[in-house]
């Protein structure tokens, strides 16, 4: 008994070596496979790859669901994110637009790029078969930048808009900071698809620039603070951007009605607080020249010649007899005798859902005696926790 015992352990010894050294021989013979396939450059079983002088791209096809037959399990979405994230990055030089920061300052040239031809890419993801298990060469075209320097030298030839707002010209102080923020705004270009930002581009608003005490708006009430006027500035430029058809990406109204534009058309603006910024969603750069008057102050906004731009219909400020000056009796604290009113106007955006654009700047406004609502991807602004955070009126 003990003889047969022996005999089964070594013959179960014996089976478990050979397992083992199958299963350990056939690792080590997939391992040397796919070392040689390194080595001599045949990669997967089933692959795309993609050459453009000295790079090539390869994609393992089993990875994306091939099966090895039928190329409609290829998932075709992979691929074309592969081309994305993973070709188009090492090949493709995006070209770049000229640039201007302001009118009459230096250009910086375009630069043409050499991009994928989406011909070709879309012929390519239609049908894969011609692509498996051989070497393409990568189709490149030429792709010319949005803005040239020619653009930028006519950026100032046609006007597209211009909005007037009205102030009285004994005010000293606001009418001082009305001309540094209108200064500081005038003469700059906008290239397609940048946003400008009215605290970014005429802040910061305090003593050390220039800016002067005069009446500001802190929640609902009238009172004595550093740039008041300059609200009057931004609500003047956002009147002529919504009628050239720029899209509004950030916008709020002041917690009290004013008096130098209709209501609901102002833009209240502060240092660290609400801001107000447009996109140009045109194919050419914008330009934005400021008139400052007497008693008045006109933002036009220009571009080049050739571009047709979808305006909108934005209601007249009021003249200069019906507008009013707020008088403050104690400079160190709101007005008592002026009505109070906490609440945002119904078209703040922290009180309502994002607004689409009034009017999509592709389509020209249906109905050309309805004035447009404030329009286009409004962004919330954060308020003060305790509703002080000061506007200028």
């Amino acid at each position: 008994m003990k003889k047969i015992l022996g005999i089964l352990v070594i013959a179960l010894g014996v089976i478990g070596g050979l397992i083992f050294y199958f299963v350990s021989d056939k690792e080590k013979t997939e391992a040397v496979s796919e070392s040689v396939k390194e080595t001599v450059g045949l990669g997967p079983e089933h692959s795309i790859k993609l050459k453009s002088d000295d790079k090539t791209f390869t994609l393992d096809l089993s990875k994306v669901g091939y099966d090895g037959k039928d190329t409609s399990t290829i998932n075709k979405k992979e691929v074309e994110k592969w081309i994305e994230e993973k070709v188009k990055k090492e090949v493709e030089q995006r070209p770049k637009n000229a640039k201007m920061d302001k009118i009459g300052s230096p250009i910086a040239p375009e630069q043409r790029g050499r991009v994928m031809d989406p011909k070709k890419i879309d012929e390519w993801l239609s049908d894969l078969k011609p692509l498996i298990n051989k070497t393409t060469e990568i189709p490149l075209v030429d792709k010319d930048p949005l803005v040239t320097a020619e653009d930028l030298k006519n950026v100032d030839k046609k006007k597209i808009a211009s909005y007037v707002t009205y102030f009285d010209s004994q005010n000293t102080n606001r009418n001082t900071n009305i001309r540094l923020a209108a200064e500081a705004m005038d003469k700059i270009v906008v290239n397609p698809g940048e946003k400008f930002s009215f605290n970014k581009e005429t802040g910061p608003h305090d003593a050390a620039h220039g800016y002067k005490p005069a009446t500001v708006i802190v929640k609902g009430e009238f009172t004595q603070g550093i740039g008041g006027g300059i609200c009057q500035v931004s609500s003047t430029l956002y009147n002529s951007a919504d009628r050239a058809g720029l899209r509004i990406t950030r916008l709020q109204h002041h917690s009290k009605g004013v008096t130098y534009v209709p209501p609901n058309r102002d833009a209240t603006v502060s240092d660290g607080g609400p801001d107000f910024e447009f996109k140009n969603n045109y194919k050419k750069p914008i330009a934005i020249r400021v008139v400052m008057k007497e008693t008045s102050i006109t933002v036009h906004i220009y571009s080049v010649p050739e571009l047709e731009p979808n305006k909108r219909i934005v209601p007249d400020a009021p003249n200069k007899a019906q507008i009013k000056q707020e008088k403050v009796k104690d400079p160190t604290k709101p007005n008592a005798n002026l009505p109070k009113d906490d609440k945002i106007n119904n078209n703040d955006p922290d009180k309502k859902d994002q607004n689409q654009d009034a009017q999509n700047p592709s389509q020209p406004n249906q109905d050309p005696q309805k004035p447009t609502e404030p329009n286009q991807d409004i962004k919330p602004v954060d308020q003060d926790p305790n509703g002080q955070k000061s506007t200028n009126p």
